[in-house]
């Protein structure tokens, strides 16, 4: 476990302990809380560099997993050693869809589901999500970005219906929360690993989670606009992309455009109404083999961002080996888009 120099540390060792996860040790050099953060480029997992330290010790400890938190202790990062002996680190993407997975499996074994259970994501998260909740009979529900907005919904639906209980609640930027918590949780995601580390390992489950729902892939490009006509710029793309978006994209044509500033939602060529999410300057665009992207700019940085990701029913080598190479694709298809 490292704390990567921030906040969670002593809390996280007390919760391993107290949770009966005794067989652990933490990366000592980002341990204690430092200002400065001195071993890594950011605090944050989603930095693949920010589990330098924690590797070489998995690695020197013969650990099974390896768990982040980032300096205020809300994200998680996993990796966990694969059956060559390496490791592999997970997308935010994945740790949310396995742990969901995880948890409604354990409550189906239970008998447990009911249809009063919901899960929540964000728009630019995976789409697996929604398949993962269909395929054990409960609600989803996404969002735009941001664990304000997933945890309104989630007090919204409960507060609609006394018997709905949330199980997850996840965005593909490492933030992760579980039951009656309404903000991204660190700590608890942790623990969550290590029950799943501990219970056949992530290798077993995603394996369970890719083959009861299919395969899911995805990634993220942008283009940084600096300078002062750099709010003007992003728009002027944002524009040209909502006037000329894209018909096909892959070799398949659009099925689906959805645009969250004009609330339109263009279907199979006809167009409807979208009032169910609050306004963003956000374009979200799939083709008829579900390849999906969304585009929007950054809230807090000089940045166009394009999220996007392939899917396919059935999961074999084969089927993970086209799937990254649609994928790759795809991420140059929106990177032409950021050109423009």
């Amino acid at each position: 476990f490292t704390a990567l120099h921030g906040a969670a540390g002593a809390l996280m060792n007390a919760a391993f302990y107290k949770s009966g996860f005794k067989n652990f040790l933490p990366v000592p050099q980002q341990y204690e809380p430092h200002p400065l953060f001195p071993t890594v480029k950011a605090p944050n997992p989603e930095n693949p560099d920010s589990l330098k330290l924690a590797l070489e010790k998995a690695h020197a400890d013969n650990a099974d997993l390896i768990v982040a938190t980032d300096g205020d202790g809300d994200r998680v990062g996993v990796a966990f050693r694969n059956t060559e002996g390496d490791f592999t680190s997970l997308s935010g993407n994945q740790i949310g869809t396995v742990f969901l997975y995880y948890l409604l499996s354990k409550l189906r074994e239970k008998g447990k589901i009911h249809p009063h259970l919901f899960a929540l994501s964000s728009v630019v998260s995976t789409p697996l999500t929604r398949t993962i909740c269909e395929k054990f009979g409960v609600e989803y529900y996404e969002t735009l970005t941001g664990f304000k907005n997933m945890g309104n919904k989630a007090e919204a639906v409960v507060a609609a219906n006394s018997q709905a209980r949330m199980v997850l609640a996840f965005e593909e930027a490492f933030g992760v929360t579980v039951g009656d918590s309404r903000d991204k949780d660190g700590i608890i995601s942790c623990l969550l690993a290590a029950h799943i580390s501990g219970d056949g390992g992530f290798t077993s489950w995603l394996e369970k989670m890719y083959s009861e729902c299919g395969y899911a892939a995805e990634d993220a490009v942008e283009r940084t606009f600096l300078g002062s006509e750099g709010i003007h710029s992003m728009q002027r793309l944002m524009n040209e992309v909502r006037v000329n978006a894209p018909k096909e994209f892959l070799a398949s044509r659009v099925v689906k455009l959805r645009d969250f500033q004009t609330f339109k939602e263009i279907v199979d060529g006809e167009d409807r109404a979208m009032t169910h999410l609050p306004q963003q300057n956000l374009l979200h665009i799939t083709n008829s083999q579900g390849d999906w992207l969304a585009i929007r700019p950054s809230g807090t940085e000089p940045k166009v961002k394009v999220y996007l990701g392939v899917y396919h029913t059935s999961y074999s080598r084969d089927t993970v080996k086209a799937a990254h190479a649609r994928l790759k694709e795809l991420k140059n298809f929106a990177e032409s888009l950021l050109s423009s």
